[in-house]
């Protein structure tokens, strides 16, 4: 969430997230979930009205930036927002459950240069998500 967002919010669990704006993909019943998961391991999902319903995170970026609503982004997408102070990641003791990314390709052999270079990239790109932030 943008700085300005935050002057009149006390965020410190993940039931005050209902008290600020959404910014994120729906669900079937028109809401957007989120299932964190504490340091400790505890989960927990919220569920919330979205101020604004899309998936592209780059338009959510860029409408959490001008103080429109907080959103959950990839973290490489908003490294450098967080690290300058443009966005401030709310609930710093809680994330998302991490994902999987699978490639699917033909054997080795008779593979092209220009595959395996795509590979080679998406593997060492990916390895640098789990850097925390």
């Amino acid at each position: 969430a943008a700085p300005a967002l935050l002057r009149d919010a006390k965020i410190s669990t993940p039931e005050d997230l209902s008290a600020l704006p959404a910014l994120g993909a729906l669900e079937a019943d028109r809401r957007i979930h989120l299932r964190l998961q504490h340091d400790s391991g505890r989960v927990q999902e919220v569920v919330l009205e979205a101020r604004l319903a899309i998936e592209d995170f780059s338009v959510r970026k860029h409408a959490a930036l001008a103080g429109l609503g907080f959103t959950m982004l990839p973290a490489p997408l908003c490294l450098d927002e967080l690290a300058d102070g443009r966005l401030i990641r709310l609930l710093p003791d809680w994330a998302l459950p991490t994902g999987n990314l699978q490639a699917v390709y033909t054997h080795r052999r008779g593979m092209l240069p220009a595959v395996r270079a795509w590979i080679e990239h998406i593997s060492e790109a990916f390895s640098r998500w789990d850097q925390p932030v």
